[in-house]
């Protein structure tokens, strides 16, 4: 979890039994935002040590960062197989993918709009995310890995929470939960048909 006792956010953890709460990333960065490697070995985190927000992978056992990004980025979710990391961004809309071995940014959509950095989740096939403008209301699609098309999945009631993480879903694709205003904020389960 992302915490900020002090002036700068840090990445903290907790064992499984809720104790040893502890600081793994605290300098006099901003660090925020972490996502589990699929592995369980590293953590995923945005950070602003190289003078902007770019994602950086934090390895447990050796305390070793690495940068994975140089164009910015943030809300990094890593592919299920280890090969790539999915991130958006902050300063404007879209998804990219970069391969986790090194390579060129790829942008695989822009329908994840300017603010919802954090309204998307990985599954293993595909990606969900929301798109904040579709009409008549704003609806959750699906981006289909192998096929590169996206598709309308299921229009939310209410409105969808920019500037925060509101979206995860299983690994097979087939339940997705999200967060949706309601006056208090309320999680809903939706199921994929089989």
């Amino acid at each position: 979890m992302d915490y900020r006792p002090g002036d700068h956010s840090e990445i903290w953890m907790v064992d499984s039994e809720g104790r040893n709460f502890h600081a793994v990333v605290a300098d006099q960065y901003d660090n925020f935002v972490p996502r589990w490697s699929r592995d369980g070995r590293s953590i995923y985190f945005t950070s602003n040590r190289s003078g902007d927000r770019q994602i950086w992978k934090l390895d447990i056992a050796s305390g070793e960062k690495k940068r994975i990004t140089d164009q910015g980025g943030i809300s990094a979710f890593e592919s299920y197989d280890g090969s790539t990391l999915y991130y958006s961004k902050r300063e404007f809309g879209g998804l990219f993918a970069r391969p986790i071995s090194g390579g060129p940014e790829v942008r695989i959509t822009s329908s994840l709009h300017l603010g919802y950095w954090g309204a998307f989740a990985v599954s293993e096939k595909g990606i969900y995310f929301v798109d904040s403008v579709a009409k008549p209301r704003p609806t959750i699609c699906y981006y289909d890995l192998r096929t590169r098309r996206t598709n309308a999945v299921l229009p939310v009631e209410r409105f969808i929470w920019p500037g925060i993480p509101t979206l995860t879903a299983s690994r097979d694709g087939r339940k997705v939960l999200f967060v949706q205003a309601e006056g208090a904020t309320q999680i809903y389960l939706a199921e994929a048909a089989p």
